[in-house]
């Protein structure tokens, strides 16, 4: 435990600065030694989230079992015999593509390739061996998995690395996005993006403050992506929308080094964001084949599309981020495996806003940092009973503002022109520092009982220490964006520390019947202590007044939950199956809904808003059945229905006097939940897997989503425009009818691979209530009633295009180049449509101001090189 000492400090130095990036460098490497040097002391380094291989040995004449096989896999880590019905079992088994040998006397020897290990997941073989074979000679053949998996009841679906290294995708969110189901900006099946949990080798990435992920993963790290939508074993918490679960790129056999570099600035012009990517990867044995290590790490400046704004003021890049993952595993034993991850982050980002062009000096700059370090154990108690923990120190640094506290009391407020349109001088009124420090210890027990049927049970346990220091002062504004000069301040300022803590334990079962069918059971109970009391604060009994002075304080209770989850799949035809699914989800708010502004004094101060640490989880429930038909061989389809219905959302309620105004010296806002969301949607997959020149997926989304409250602070903005909030369901802003998504690859050779995303999506809702007049301030109807999302924008269209041509293949052996160089063409928003993101309440794209950041960003060329040896 004394390794947490070894944190560098985060909260020095400057945001942009390279002073700042060498001392993290050197924090980072010290901890890195530290951390090195007591996994040396402990034997063992190992790293990934684990499948099963399971299957039967029979003569390919005779059909009868063999047993007595051989099988080995990969570099002959795992291997077994078949019992005397042919069978075997091998478990534990980190994630990834493989090949498989199997050998016996007197049979042929044969050796399957790309075979597929899926993270908790089993993979079958039914494998025929032919008699009398020569000796020494080998087949070669290839795994050929089934295109529907009979083991998973609810949807997910699964990328791999060779897929996203094939399409015009750089992060997370966009792999994502091309799925069915996805909307964009991260919302599932009709759910907030903040009721998504990312999870990195089994253990989360999100941030518990104010949502979001702590740290940026590169896209070169990643093996597989799982992504689950219709329901999730109850291993997985936290989430109430979906789950996405990346596993990381294990260490290889040989040393493997790659360099990638792309930029969109080399064609001169407007149509770039002077954005340049790097990256590099190294992995392969350290020490003989037990002690490995994989690295990947990414450099990225991006100007954005303003950067000729920024260019008059300011000579940075806008967006920069650096990350640095490494994997480390040493296997001691067929037994005993232990490992070390680290991941790095820090991004720094120049804010921009259009209608402070002309003063973009007075906004402040954001930074995070991030360092995660995940010590892994996994030990084979037997042939069919294995158990793994993890124990994770994770700290994420926020930081807003170069400046020192202090120094804000001599910054001027920011004023606008006389028409309120540009802001032409001060300084925006926001500052921050915040750090979050999470341990983490993950223990899961796997035994398998026979063939098809498998127990897992598992407990969870994570301790915080948050800290926040905000500063932020925001002008009222009217509903068409126009501040309201008359009105006090918002004081959004806040100052916590607080030492929460949950848990959980599960257990789950799974097992095939020998009809076919498929049976998971599941359990989840959940727990969390917020650690902190809530304030009690009496209401206004008179029209006008509003008084805090009667103040009462409880302790916040500790929140229990229990989560039954159940999925069950049939076969109808021989190869058609039917799949129901459901489950009860639960989700901690946001660590912000608990402890913002608890600090204060009640009685003499007020803020905009106060948190509520007895808010209760957010709770979702999910029911889907789906259809799952393979054409042929390497073809699919997929017809799924599913309803969500979700409880105790975040929203808040507001506390002020009598003229319906909010005010800051009569009124706040508490933070409590809201009562029913519900979406209901309807997806049809046509997949065809990576075989022969070209592969792919064409995915349709129908769906309807509905909430009181699309978002954490809804009811408080229609106070400060004038209106009582609403109480009745209504579209969400992401509310997206019609979805179509169609990611295809096409291979010529081994010389040329081209990938295309077209996408589609219908009209997405906004609020539209017109003013009188253009300078937005009164509405053109004094009577009428503020209904949210009761219109829409414009149907979205935009199509990705990547090109990579393989320089080896094609003039490599006249230049005698080793490895394998890839020149590539990365071309996003294909035919440069200009796709409307927002529109103001009077109706009008880019508001008052034609601000141009109401349009989605045109057509960007990246020309990159890329290089592995």
């Amino acid at each position: 435990m004394i390794l947490i000492y070894y944190l560098p400090d985060f909260q020095s130095s400057s945001i942009f600065g390279t002073k700042f990036f060498w001392m993290e460098m050197n924090g980072f490497i010290v901890y890195f030694k530290a951390l090195a040097l007591s996994l040396l002391i402990l034997d063992a380094l190992f790293a990934g989230t684990t499948g099963s291989l399971v299957g039967k040995v029979r003569d390919a004449e005779t059909k009868e079992a063999l047993p007595g096989t051989v099988i080995f896999l990969g570099n002959n880590s795992f291997g077994t015999q078949t019992s005397q019905e042919g069978t075997f079992f091998l478990h534990n088994i980190p994630a990834g593509t493989y090949s498989v040998s199997v050998q016996l006397i007197s049979y042929e020897k044969k050796i399957i390739k790309n075979v597929k290990i899926l993270p908790d997941r089993k993979t079958t073989l039914n494998i025929l061996l032919k008699p009398h074979a020569l000796s020494g000679e080998a087949v070669v053949v290839e795994a050929e998995l089934p295109v529907i998996r009979k083991d998973i009841t609810a949807s997910q679906y699964l990328v791999q690395r060779r897929e996203i290294n094939a399409l015009p995708v750089t992060s997370v969110a966009q792999v994502l996005e091309t799925r069915a189901g996805v909307v964009e900006g991260g919302h599932i099946r009709g759910g907030r993006s903040e009721e998504v949990i990312y999870l990195i080798d089994g253990i989360p990435l999100n941030e518990n403050i104010s949502g979001g992920l702590g740290s940026y993963l590169p896209v070169e790290a990643i093996q597989e992506m799982t992504i689950l939508t219709g329901g999730w074993d109850p291993e997985f918490g936290n989430a109430s929308s979906g789950v996405v679960n990346i596993i990381t790129r294990r260490p290889t056999p040989k040393w493997d080094f790659g360099l990638k570099y792309e930029n969109d600035h080399l064609f001169g012009g407007n149509r770039d964001n002077r954005y340049q990517r790097a990256a590099f990867s190294l992995s392969g044995p350290i020490y003989q084949q037990k002690f490995s290590f994989f690295g990947v790490g990414v450099l990225q400046r991006d100007g954005t599309r303003f950067w000729w704004d920024f260019d008059r003021d300011i000579d940075r890049p806008l967006h920069r981020r650096y990350s640095l993952l490494t994997n480390l595993r040493y296997q001691a034993s067929h037994q005993v495996k232990l490992g070390l991850q680290l991941l790095f982050s820090d991004e720094a980002t120049q804010n921009y806003d259009f209608a402070w062009r002309y003063n973009l000096k007075g906004l402040p700059a954001t930074g995070r940092k991030s360092l995660r370090s995940v010590l892994y154990y996994s030990h084979n108690l037997s042939s069919k009973s294995f158990l793994d923990a993890k124990l994770s120190f994770y700290r994420i640094s926020d930081r807003m503002n170069e400046l020192e506290k202090q120094q804000l009391d001599g910054l001027r407020p920011y004023s606008y022109d006389v028409f309120l349109l540009y802001v032409i001088r001060g300084n925006r009124l926001w500052w921050k520092r915040a750090t979050e420090n999470i341990t983490s210890l993950r223990t899961k027990f796997t035994t398998f009982r026979f063939f098809n049927q498998y127990l897992r049970m598992g407990f969870d346990f994570n301790y915080f220490d948050i800290n926040q220091d905000l500063v932020k002062f925001e002008p009222q504004r009217s509903i068409w964006g126009k501040p309201l000069v008359d009105a006090p301040l918002l004081n959004y300022s806040n100052f916590f520390h607080y030492n929460p803590y949950s848990g959980a334990a599960y257990v789950q079962a799974k097992w095939e019947t020998p009809q076919g069918s498929h049976v998971n059971v599941g359990f989840r109970y959940d727990f969390l202590h917020p650690r902190a009391q809530t304030p009690i604060i009496s209401i206004p009994s008179r029209n006008q007044e509003f008084k805090q002075d009667s103040i009462r304080w409880t302790k916040a209770t500790i929140k229990h939950q229990f989560s039954p989850r159940v999925g069950f799949g049939m076969p109808v035809l021989e190869h058609s199956f039917l799949f129901i699914n459901y489950g009860v989800f639960f989700q901690t708010p946001l660590f912000e809904h608990f402890y913002t502004g608890l600090n204060s004094d009640f009685r003499f101060s007020q803020r905009a808003l106060i948190g509520n640490p007895d808010l209760p989880p957010m709770k979702s429930r999910i029911f889907e059945i789906s259809y799952r038909q393979a054409l042929a061989n390497d073809y699919a389809v997929t017809v799924t229905g599913s309803v969500k219905k979700t409880s105790n959302l975040v929203d808040v309620s507001t506390f002020i006097g009598y003229d319906s105004k909010l005010d800051q010296n009569r009124g706040y806002g508490q933070f409590v939940t809201s009562p029913f969301a519900e979406a209901q949607t309807f997806e049809v997959v046509f997949k065809k897997r990576a075989t022969g020149f070209f592969w792919g997926e064409l995915n349709y989304t129908y769906s309807i989503a509905k909430a009181v409250s699309d978002h954490d602070n809804a009811a408080f903005e229609y106070l400060q425009w004038g209106f009582n909030p609403t109480y009745d369901l209504y579209f969400v802003s992401w509310d997206q009818r019609h979805t179509l998504n169609l990611n295809i690859s096409l291979k010529y050779k081994q010389y040329l691979n081209a990938s295309v995303v077209s996408r589609y999506a219908s009209p997405r809702p906004y609020t539209y209530f017109p003013s009188r007049s253009r300078n937005g301030l009164l509405p053109k109807d004094p009577d009428q009633r503020l209904t949210p999302n009761n219109k829409r924008m414009l149907d979205v269209y935009s199509t990705d295009l990547k090109v990579q041509l393989n320089l080896t293949a094609l003039i490599g052996k006249w230049l005698n180049i080793p490895g394998r160089a890839t020149l590539f063409l990365d071309v996003r928003n294909l035919f440069n449509r200009k796709n409307v993101v927002w529109i103001s309440a009077d109706g009008r794209i880019g508001g008052e101001l034609n601000d141009p950041a109401a349009y989605s960003v045109g057509q960007r060329i990246r020309l990159g090189v890329e290089y592995d040896f």
